[in-house]
């Protein structure tokens, strides 16, 4: 299960993609991966990364969360985007997850 609150699965409709609109869905794989299906990408996988504070609680008014958001760490982050049926090919998702050989943009 994803960490922080973060649901195990998105879904968009109606995508705009090279092939047409079509409905994609972003599945929680293992931590800090993710599956896409279906993949629109001409790449074999993709990298996000991204930095920012980290709060950890919910704030009951803009005063106190902008005090929790000063004493907040930086934290960095990165996940990488793989196509579904990578996984589908090894098993339960995320099984022997090995994002090395990949070639990463």
């Amino acid at each position: 299960m994803p960490e922080w609150g973060v649901p195990a699965v998105y879904r968009w409709e109606r995508v705009p993609t090279a092939d047409g609109a079509m409905d994609l869905t972003l599945t929680y794989a293992a931590p800090d991966r993710w599956m896409l299906d279906p993949w629109p990408l001409t790449v074999d996988a993709l990298r996000l990364v991204g930095e920012g504070r980290l709060l950890r609680n919910r704030y009951r008014g803009e005063t106190v969360m902008r005090e929790g958001l000063i004493r907040a760490p930086w934290v960095r982050w990165e996940s990488i985007i793989v196509p579904a049926q990578y996984h589908a090919s090894r098993g339960r998702a995320g099984a022997g997850m090995d994002s090395s050989h990949l070639a990463l943009s």
